[in-house]
């Protein structure tokens, strides 16, 4: 009984844990700056937003599918003119294109801010960016409504008022996504309140099993010879299970088999390509995405030069700069307003199951061990 409650106890401060977010250390807003917490969880998928004094507008993104062990960053870091940048390669150096001298907008000092609009949707707004206004408004969409079939955010980036250094120049919006684990942990630290709040619950947790430890000891005897009364039921329960263990054993044989032949079928009707087979980096199969881990970033949207007369469709391309680490977006040039619609989220096909269910089912098969 005593490694039931410390189980339990045990149990008790997982939950602690998974509730906790990271620090706000005073320099970092969250996009709900009026909320404690700092994160909000879709299906799983935690996202938050920061804008440190000094720095460039930043969003976090991690999930339980792989039990909050890696937390990846899109970070928006600045925009420049630039000619001669080939559209028609998924990779550059800096020697390949030419950046127009006084072009240059560090995001971190374009006069950024960060709006909670609804408990899933967010808006980052650079009021200074040559004269015009950048715009970059996120929603949360789930895996049954994105189009790439997986959970995480869409948004839509908008600059409207810029004015050109260069009136023949490609435009290019500079952003990097990659591995923050080690600044963004997922931890069970929080503001001084919340871990007050914490220890507080913790102890009443551990106050009330122990009560309940002391009344349990006292019907132990009681509960002990109506234990005997019923082995023979559980012995019963137990051979009932393993023959339904077996049974499910051959069962799924039969489904993996038919699985490798209907995959064995799809990988023939397939492209070359397949972005889930590929390391991190642009996929080769035209689709403008950019892959990280679980990390996807899409920007396979058509971009628009969005006039009071109508809309025009113009050529952009996701370009991978390797001297820098960065991800550029390349626009060719433009009169009004810039418009397209890029996608991050996360690929379980790349992680392989929700760590959330796979923790369940380990507690579940424990529980039913600890019974036998």
């Amino acid at each position: 009984m005593k490694s039931i409650i410390a189980l339990l106890l045990g149990l008790s401060s997982l939950v602690a844990f998974a509730q906790d977010t990271v620090d706000t250390d005073g320099e970092q807003v969250s996009y709900d700056s009026s909320d404690s917490n700092a994160d909000r969880s879709y299906n799983g998928v935690v996202i938050q937003v920061y804008k440190a004094d000094g720095e460039s507008p930043l969003v976090t993104m991690g999930t339980d599918a792989d039990n909050h062990e890696t937390t990846y960053c899109l970070n928006f870091v600045r925009t420049f003119e630039a000619l001669g940048y080939d559209t028609t390669s998924t990779t550059s150096t800096d020697d390949q294109f030419t950046e127009v001298d006084g072009s240059e907008v560090d995001l971190a000092n374009a006069n950024c801010t960060v709006a909670d609009i609804t408990d899933s949707s967010f808006t980052i707004l650079c009021n200074d960016i040559n004269g015009g206004e950048l715009s970059l408004n996120f929603a949360f969409v789930d895996s049954s409504t994105s189009a790439t079939g997986n959970s995480g955010l869409e948004f839509t980036i908008s600059l409207e008022g810029y004015t050109w250094v260069d009136s023949t120049a490609q435009f290019v919006l500079v952003q990097s996504v990659e591995d923050c684990s080690s600044e963004y942990e997922y931890s069970a630290d929080s503001e001084d309140e919340t871990d007050e709040e914490d220890e507080t619950d913790e102890t009443d947790t551990r106050r009330r099993l122990q009560d309940e430890e002391t009344e349990t000891d006292e019907t132990d005897t009681r509960r002990r010879l109506q234990d005997e009364e019923t082995e023979t039921d559980e012995t019963d329960t137990r051979r009932r299970l393993q023959d339904e263990e077996t049974e499910t054993d051959e069962t799924d044989t039969r489904r993996r088999l038919q699985d490798e032949e209907t995959e064995t079928d799809e990988e023939d009707t397939t492209a070359d390509s397949d972005s889930a087979d590929e390391s991190a980096g642009i996929s080769s199969d035209d689709s403008n995405e950019y892959d990280s881990g679980f990390a996807q970033f899409v920007v396979s949207g058509q971009a628009q030069d969005q006039c009071d007369s109508g809309s025009t469709d113009i050529g952009s391309q996701l370009v991978e700069n390797t001297d820098n680490e960065e991800l550029h977006i390349v626009f060719e040039h433009f009169e009004c307003t810039l418009y397209i619609d890029p996608f991050i989220g996360v690929d379980l096909s790349k992680i392989g199951g929700a760590g959330s269910v796979s923790m369940f089912m380990a507690a579940v098969i424990g529980f039913v061990a600890l019974l036998f």
